[in-house]
């Protein structure tokens, strides 16, 4: 089952940046403040891309999980079948 196999090294690529990220982040600004974040733009810009690397690997951990159970296909043909947008081949519209 490759497919598995994939999932699994992709979620664990992405534990082990999410778990690199926290250790970083906690090093680098545990001593910054409030004021030293409101104050200082460049340390503004470090701490922000730092969270949005976590969360979008947290995002792709989730939706690595997701892809693995069917689930995301199943909601993703869900909302285009709502929205009249097909994921597969293009076909004539249908009278509704």
């Amino acid at each position: 089952m490759p497919e598995f196999k994939y999932a699994k090294g992709r979620i664990a690529e992405s534990i082990k940046f999410l778990t690199e990220e926290m250790r970083e982040f906690e090093e680098e600004y545990a001593h910054k403040s409030w004021k030293d974040y409101q104050n200082d733009k460049k340390i503004q810009k470090l701490m922000d891309r730092t969270v949005e690397n976590a969360l979008t690997a947290l995002i792709e951990i989730c939706g690595t999980v997701l892809a693995e159970k069917g689930i995301a296909t199943c909601v993703l043909e869900r909302s285009g079948r709502e929205k009249r947008i097909s994921l597969t081949e293009p076909t004539e519209p249908t009278e509704s």
